[in-house]
């Protein structure tokens, strides 16, 4: 049995709750009822970025706010969810 459909803005509160788990767009789109494709259309449409890129810019500020508070860096990317130090790309600015 699918997922009833969801909000827009519940799958965006569920991926900020969830932000530092794997995040496939299947297991999105099965949380929100919805096929990949459509999921990516409307919540690009609603949000304003793709579930991808609202992942990472959340991690992003985890990462931001562990630095702050002077968490090891290893541990700040750990914490946000980016698994390794590699897996970490953009400037921190």
């Amino acid at each position: 049995m699918s997922e009833p459909r969801r909000s827009m803005a519940e799958i965006a509160a569920w991926i900020e709750a969830h932000a530092d788990e794997p995040m496939p767009l299947e297991r999105l789109a099965a949380r929100a009822g919805i096929s990949p494709s459509q999921l990516q259309r409307r919540f690009t449409a609603s949000i304003g970025s793709s579930p991808n890129a609202f992942q990472r810019a959340l991690r992003v500020g985890r990462l931001k706010d562990g630095l702050r508070r002077g968490a090891p860096v290893s541990g700040a990317i750990y914490e946000a969810g980016f698994g390794s130090v590699s897996r970490v790309s953009l400037p921190l600015r």
